[in-house]
């Protein structure tokens, strides 16, 4: 996290981070999970072993997740440009159901990455949209 804050890019310290968060992932709350797909995908630096027990982990724990750990989780997804399937269902689910807790960011960091990986999930989009006729004040309109 903090490497990807301030933009310091270590090839050797991303895969060895990589490498050793992958067996602990199991023992990561749902921020951690969120915050390692967040800071690997600020980097820019996409390792699918990693990627993969992230989403194994997360799936597990989804029913947890607040929304902007939801949405940071998409939004990491979505950047690494990794489409797992049965990760980002789960997330189009777990958006449907707490868009009603969603604040604008999360919204918009949620319909971007579901738009950018080509996800047709239509009651997904659908309750994005009313919701964001419902909050249009946030987005500056």
């Amino acid at each position: 996290w903090a490497f990807a804050t301030v933009s310091i890019r270590d090839e050797p310290l991303l895969y060895a981070l990589s490498a050793a968060a992958g067996p602990r992932l199991s023992q990561y709350n749902t921020q951690n999970l969120s915050n390692t797909a967040w800071s690997f995908a600020v980097q820019l630096y996409r390792y699918d072993p990693l990627l993969n027990a992230i989403a194994a982990a997360a799936s597990v724990q989804l029913g947890q997740f607040i929304t902007q750990e939801i949405a940071n989780l998409a939004w990491s997804y979505a950047k690494l440009c990794c489409c797992n399937m049965p990760l980002r269902d789960a997330l189009a689910s777990a958006s449907y159901n707490s868009m009603h807790e969603m604040d604008s960011m999360n919204l918009s960091n949620i319909a971007w990455a579901f738009a950018l990986v080509g996800c047709d999930h239509v009651p997904l989009f659908e309750v994005i949209s009313a919701s964001s006729l419902r909050m249009i004040k946030d987005f500056g309109a």
